[in-house]
């Protein structure tokens, strides 16, 4: 995403990198290192401040552009087409309604940036506000009953089975992104979270067998979440899909490798 605004804006400073990206000067100045070190952009000091920088793309980074525009349309493709054709034309006419970059959270606690972090409706009533979803307290309702009632050790079929009962249908979670996508009966949800990939990176090879070991770490209690999330990374998932119906768990590389995994059925109280 820098280098697409560097291309598009040559002469764009870190400033302006960090608002059209609505990250923290630190984070983009963390891929603007990335990015010199390997030669696809290049800075220049401000000729009447020379506290500012300006960057613009170079030779290889313009030629290496279109290659990483294909590899991200591949992975939006890998990422996607778990969902039906219907469901993937709501997501997008969904998607397309609310001004993103004026989204504010009102309240005491009013911001100019735009939210990104926790569940997000899909449902904005009115630009600039944000306004808590049926869809979003039933979830979070669910989440917490959950919690509440699995035990340490095979705690996810409790989890998976309150979500069922709340209307959940199906969960895809994006790793590297640290993004999860809910499907309810009473819209789609999404939760964003802290990405574990951040700027341009290699992805791990798909590795069944450190799959594997993470998950019966992660059963066996001795992990939480965020371990096992990390886990399944660096063994190569760029996503799974959890269906609450089904009761399986499909874990997906970047190259089609595939693996699933049945849950268990559990009685909860009601």
């Amino acid at each position: 995403m820098v280098l697409c605004h560097v291309q598009e804006r040559p002469g764009i400073t870190q400033g302006e990198l960090a608002e059209a990206l609505a990250l923290t000067r630190g984070a983009v100045s963390k891929i603007i290192d990335k990015l010199e070190a390997k030669n696809w952009i290049t800075g220049s000091t401000k000729p009447e401040d020379n506290r500012v920088r300006l960057f613009s793309p170079t030779r290889r980074g313009r030629r290496v552009l279109p290659e990483l525009a294909e590899i991200a349309d591949r992975n939006d493709r890998t990422f996607f087409d778990v969902l039906e054709a219907d469901e993937r034309a709501t997501l997008r006419r969904l998607l397309s309604k609310p001004n993103w970059s004026t989204l504010t959270i009102s309240g005491p606690f009013r911001s100019r940036k735009p939210a990104r972090s926790g569940p997000i409706s899909l449902d904005i009533p009115r630009e600039g506000e944000f306004s808590m979803s049926k869809a979003i307290e039933n979830l979070e309702a669910a989440q917490r009953q959950a919690m509440a009632i699995r035990p340490k050790a095979g705690g996810f079929p409790y989890l998976a089975e309150t979500l069922r009962r709340a209307g959940v249908t199906r969960n895809f979670w994006f790793p590297p992104a640290c993004q999860s996508l809910y499907l309810t009966n009473q819209g789609p949800v999404v939760t964003q979270g802290k990405p574990l990939a951040t700027g341009t990176v290699d992805v791990p090879p798909f590795n069944r067998e450190a799959l594997i070991s993470a998950l019966r770490t992660d059963q066996a209690g001795e992990s939480g979440f965020p371990e096992f999330l990390e886990a399944s990374w660096r063994a190569g998932v760029v996503r799974y899909d959890v269906d609450l119906t089904a009761r399986t768990v499909a874990y997906y590389g970047c190259n089609g490798e595939e693996y699933v995994e049945a849950y268990p059925a559990v009685e909860i109280d009601s």
